[in-house]
């Protein structure tokens, strides 16, 4: 039976996922390896554009800074207590002027293998 954990931010190892120019870091705290559904973790986004197209959806909810997410179409920028959902094959352009933290829940769990990043 699956256990409840916790998770400490002093204890959370950071892994560049984008970057130069600027960064993007990813802190992953539950993944396959407790969970067969989902995925969720730290990310900070630091004076960066990421292009980007989502193979996965994606829930960010906004720690502190500011994150754009733009489309041909439109934006969606949000702050602190903001709550973004970003869904799979959606293609745009993350944007962090300056240092923006956020919580990240994704769905499926797999979702490093299918954006091709490999945590440390």
């Amino acid at each position: 039976m699956p256990r409840a954990q916790k998770f400490a931010e002093e204890d959370l190892t950071y892994t560049t996922f984008f970057g130069p120019p600027g960064r993007v870091d990813v802190a992953p705290t539950v993944d396959s390896s407790i969970s067969r559904s989902l995925a969720a973790g730290l990310c900070i986004f630091e004076d960066c554009a990421m292009v980007y197209t989502m193979t996965y959806d994606d829930v960010l909810y906004i720690l502190e800074g500011e994150l754009v997410f733009r489309t041909d179409d439109y934006e969606v920028r949000c702050g602190p207590g903001d709550t973004m959902w970003v869904p799979d094959t959606m293609s745009g352009t993350f944007e962090a002027h300056g240092r923006c933290k956020v919580f990240y829940a994704v769905h499926p769990v797999d979702w490093d293998e299918k954006a091709g990043f490999k945590p440390a």
